[in-house]
């Protein structure tokens, strides 16, 4: 989905739980690559990523009801929810999907935790999905 003309996100995932409406905001990057560096610490595919994700908060901030605007249009609902209306930030979370369990390590892993804590930015590896996905598979509903 475009954000603007200028950035896009690979998936926009919308979701409603009984506090409402939530927005997923997800850059995938390779699964393979210059992922960490030998400490442990991002490599430059997630660098790469966590810069666009920033760039889309700050975006964001600025543009929210362009981004609504967008949403509704392709949406065909003729009642709008609060949540398309009113921008909350704490609404809104941002991933970066890269490499693969292997490339994680207790530092790689703490960083993530930092991030999301600190920023609400998720870095995740490939192996999430696959490992979700299957879950997913075992339920009877979504």
């Amino acid at each position: 989905m475009w954000l603007g003309n200028k950035f896009r996100a690979d998936y926009v995932l919308i979701g409603k739980g009984s506090g409402g409406y939530e927005f997923v905001l997800i850059e995938f990057e390779k699964p393979d690559g210059r992922i960490t560096l030998k400490n442990g610490h991002w490599g430059e595919c997630f660098r790469k990523g966590e810069f666009q994700v920033k760039d889309w908060k700050r975006w964001m901030d600025a543009h929210n009801c362009q981004f609504f605007s967008d949403l509704l249009s392709v949406s065909g609902r003729e009642d709008i929810p609060k949540e398309f209306q009113e921008y909350d930030s704490t609404r809104f979370h941002y991933i970066v999907v890269s490499g693969l369990r292997s490339d994680f390590d207790d530092t790689t892993y703490r960083d993530a935790r930092e991030k999301a804590q600190n920023e609400g930015i998720y870095m995740i590896h490939h192996d999430n999905l696959l490992d979700n996905a299957r879950e997913l598979q075992k339920r009877e509903t979504f």
